[in-house]
Order: structure tokens, then C-alpha cells, then sequence
């Protein structure tokens, strides 16, 4: 270190001018998160200098937990060193005169192993063995305990299930003195006969049953409900509060109305051209429901619907069936 500083010293003075500008950095490997760098920028006649200026690959550099000036900028201190702190630093004195320096970090490796974890026999497996690391490291395979002399890559066409097992990739590197290693588990299952997997076809056939005995079910209570109910005919509305109900009688010629509180005549339902047949006796198996509907099955052997508007009121009745 010494060495160095005297040696580039040296030439700034034989140059006598601020243009001869250096920056001494460390000599020894850097390794990361071990290692600590110093870096100093040096020029003729220092004294003259007014402003001095670091940049990283062309950006600005700036202090952080890491970094550290010194109060005329001329050095920086980097503790610990990470490895994104490699790169290209200059420094650029009075913004006429400049100097770089190369700043390389050792690290690695970090290892991790790319590849299937399950497949069907018959198909080729492919491992990778990534490490992260600098500089380039040397790579090992191990399967089952057994060493394969493989760099990087491993490749085994038509496996089966005795290429099962644990593979793993071990990385060293001379200069961190790190070795890394990353396991990978592999399993090979026997190959299916094509389409859905048992469980599948199973889970779909039960679904397809289940759903026939669900239809099956709602056709017969359709079936059953279309049997019982009727279709309406005609509508008798409840007479209004506060109004007498209108009596009914009947006779020879069909039916009349009466009310008690005229003697107004009251509209007669006449059939044509035939005789006139008295209606059946009212009873109360036959008397009609002050429901909104009639059951047309039971009253369609005997007679038809007849509608009668008096006064604003809707009455129902039937006239006997030819």
C-alpha cells in the first residue's frame, strides 16, 4: 500500500500539474461483507484544489451508512464492502481534471438448483445448477450420494422410477473460500393411461349420477303438481264493505238477482233455443269457493262459465251444458 501511494505521488510531482490526477486504492482481493476499501484521490499542488467531486459509473456518489468522506472529499471509505459496490469510480478535481479506479468485490456462491420435481417415466429429466458468484466458481453433482462428473447440467433421457432421489449441486469459490450447495428432490410416478385421473373420472361419473337422480325427481313432482291443479275460469271478488251482497235465486228461466233495498228489475241469464233446466241445488260441497279460481275439471261435464255485469259488479255463474 505504501508503495503504491509513494509511486503515484511521485509521478504527480514530475508532472507538476493538477492534470496528473490518480486515485490509490486497495491492492488486496475485496470479499464481501469482510473486506473494507479506502480510496483517495490524488493530485499536484492539492493546496490549489477547490472542489473535488466522486461519481460511481457516471452517476453522483453520496455518503450512507456505508460510505463515508472525509471533510475535504478527497478519500472515501467503504465498511463493509457489498457487492454491488464493484464498479468504475472517478474523481474530478477543481471540474477540469479526473481520475477512475476499477472496484471489484469478491462473493458467491449463492446456488440454487432449476428443475422439475415430479415426473412421469418415460420423460427426460434436466437440472441446472445456477451459482451466483465471482468469479466463476467450479460446479459438482451429487445424486443419491453418488458423485457425477457433470458441469452445470444434468441430463438423463427415458427416466424411470430409479432416478428418484435427492440431486444436489456444490459450488466452491477459491478466492471467497465459500462453498455453496443447493439440494433438489425428485420424484418419477408411473405413467397414467391417458386422459382424466382416476379420482377425476370417479368425481365426474358420481356428478353425472347425482344429477340424473335430481332430474328424475323434479319431473315427478312436476308430473304430480300438473295432476292436482286447476285452471281458472272465472273470478268472484268479495263483496265491498258497507254494501248488502246481492241475492241469488233461481228459476225457470235461468237465474235472477234480487235486491232488497230496490224493486228495480234485475238482469236475467237466458239460454237460447233450448228449455230452460234448473241449476243444482246449492249445498255446501258445491257451494262456490270466494276463491279467485274454479276447478274447470269438475264443472265442465255439466256446464259453462257465464259472466254477468250488473251495476259495476262481476258475477259468476254457470248455465247448464248441452
Amino acid at each position: 500500500m505504501d508503495r503504491t501511494f509513494l509511486t503515484t505521488l511521485t509521478l504527480v510531482l514530475l508532472t507538476g500539474s493538477l492534470s496528473a490526477v490518480v486515485i490509490i486504492g486497495p491492492e488486496d482481493a475485496l470479499i464481501e461483507n469482510k473486506s473494507w476499501a479506502n480510496l483517495t484521490c490524488v493530485g499536484n499542488n492539492m493546496d490549489l484544489v477547490l472542489t473535488v467531486e466522486w461519481m460511481k459509473n457516471g452517476r453522483s456518489l453520496s455518503p450512507s451508512d456505508r460510505i463515508q468522506f472525509s471533510p475535504d472529499n478527497t478519500s472515501i471509505l467503504i465498511q463493509p464492502v457489498n457487492r454491488t459496490d464493484s464498479g468504475v469510480y472517478e474523481c474530478t478535481l477543481n471540474k477540469n481534471s479526473s481520475a477512475t479506479y476499477s472496484l471489484t468485490v469478491n462473493y458467491g456462491p449463492d446456488v440454487m438448483v432449476l428443475g422439475a420435481t415430479r415426473l412421469e417415466e418415460g420423460s427426460d429429466i434436466v437440472f441446472h445448477c445456477w451459482a451466483d458468484s465471482y468469479p466463476l466458481v467450479s460446479i459438482n453433482w451429487t445424486v443419491n450420494d453418488k458423485t457425477v462428473e457433470d458441469p452445470q447440467l444434468i441430463l438423463i433421457p427415458n427416466c424411470d422410477s430409479s432416478n428418484s432421489g435427492n440431486y444436489t449441486c456444490t459450488a466452491f469459490n477459491n478466492i471467497t473460500g465459500i462453498t455453496g450447495s443447493a439440494q433438489h428432490f425428485l420424484t418419477v410416478t408411473g405413467k397414467h393411461s391417458g386422459g382424466l385421473s382416476p379420482g377425476a373420472a370417479a368425481g365426474i361419473t358420481a356428478g353425472v349420477i347425482l344429477g340424473l337422480e335430481a332430474l328424475i325427481v323434479l319431473l315427478f313432482f312436476l308430473i304430480m303438481h300438473f295432476k292436482k291443479s286447476s285452471e281458472p275460469i272465472c273470478t268472484i271478488p268479495k263483496p265491498k264493505k258497507g254494501k248488502q251482497k246481492r241475492k241469488v235465486s233461481r228459476s225457470s228461466t235461468g237465474l235472477e238477482f234480487k235486491n232488497p233495498n230496490t224493486t228495480r228489475a234485475t238482469p236475467k241469464a237466458r239460454t237460447e233455443s233450448r228449455p230452460a233446466t234448473p241449476l243444482p241445488a246449492i249445498t255446501r260441497e258445491n257451494k262456490p269457493k270466494e276463491s279467485i279460481y274454479e276447478n274447470i275439471r269438475e264443472n265442465q261435464r255439466m256446464s259453462l262459465p257465464v259472466v254477468l255485469d250488473f251495476q259495476n259488479e262481476v258475477y259468476c255463474t254457470t248455465l247448464p251444458g248441452r
